[in-house]
């Protein structure tokens, strides 16, 4: 780690004193004082102007301005981003209305995103526990083999479908000749039972 923080700041180094910035518009007044086409000399020139307004930025502001981004979605289960859902109270109404919003997010650490609205960032929490703490990468790799795990299973599901469809056709065969053999009896029983109660009336009136 400590030869490639040394790295690093080699790169840093050169890409401030020595990397030649070649499209630069210099200014007849630069020309004049031979500024030198390199980051540091051009930041020494600017800040050497009267009306240089520098802008002070605290560490939490700084890591955001240079964290990476993306676009998330709103939606019911939150703002979707990189495959996972956010949350934020104070926009629920944007849940259910939708749309897009610029993302800056740390591709090392999933719990937290921010959202970016006139150079504000808009801190929303992660809602999915089982992703907390991970990074960007670890959490497509988990939603990755649970894709690969699901495809795999799709054959064995099939031959389960195909099972459980011949089994109700099975039980659905057999209740039909049960009951085929059930209404064949009632009529049956039905038809006995008409004639007792014709033989009783006949005779109740002394016709036999």
């Amino acid at each position: 780690m400590q030869n490639f923080e040394k790295i690093i700041l080699r790169c840093i180094i050169y890409y401030n004193t020595a990397n030649i910035l070649e499209d630069y518009p210099f200014t007849e007044d630069m020309l004049e004082k031979n500024i030198k086409p390199y980051s540091n000399t051009l930041w020494d020139y600017g800040c050497s102007l009267s009306g240089a307004n520098l802008i002070s930025a605290s560490k939490e502001k700084l890591t955001l301005c240079l964290l990476p981004r993306t676009l998330g979605t709103y939606s019911r289960n939150g703002l979707s981003v990189n495959k996972m859902h956010y949350k934020n109270d104070a926009f629920k109404e944007k849940y259910l209305s939708g749309g897009d919003a610029i993302v800056a997010y740390d591709p090392d650490n999933t719990n937290y995103i921010w959202v970016i609205e006139k150079g504000e960032y808009i801190r929303f929490e992660l809602i999915e526990s089982r992703f907390k703490d991970k990074s960007v990468h670890d959490v497509h790799d988990v939603q990755e083999l649970s894709k690969k795990i699901i495809r795999e299973e799709n054959h064995n599901n099939l031959q389960a479908e195909v099972s459980l469809a011949t089994h109700i056709q099975d039980i659905v065969d057999t209740t039909a000749i049960t009951i085929d053999s059930g209404i064949k009896g009632i009529k049956d029983t039905r038809r006995t039972e008409t004639i007792k109660e014709h033989r009783i009336h006949t005779k109740e009136a002394g016709l036999i």
